[in-house]
């Protein structure tokens, strides 16, 4: 019993892209909507990140961290 099948590798893009050209029809948006969109669009202006101060205690904390994260990986090696 196989629990994943194959997919066929000869897929005729052609013949697809021709059913799919016969079965939807383009269709062009209202103007109101493509103005709203426009307006919507260019009056978004993303707000820059806001910039957190990291205070001296999480700093030291985090040196800690790394430093015995490595000391952790050399007595690893070492073992």
């Amino acid at each position: 019993m196989k629990l994943f099948h194959r997919k066929k590798k000869d897929i005729n893009l052609s013949g697809m892209e021709s059913r799919i050209e016969a079965t939807l029809r383009p269709v062009t948006p209202r103007r109101a909507f493509v103005d709203d969109l426009r307006s919507r669009l260019m009056a978004y202006s993303p707000q820059p990140a806001p910039v957190t101060i990291i205070n001296r205690e999480k700093e030291v904390q985090r040196g800690w961290l790394i430093a015995g994260g490595v000391v952790g990986s050399l007595l690893m090696l070492i073992i």
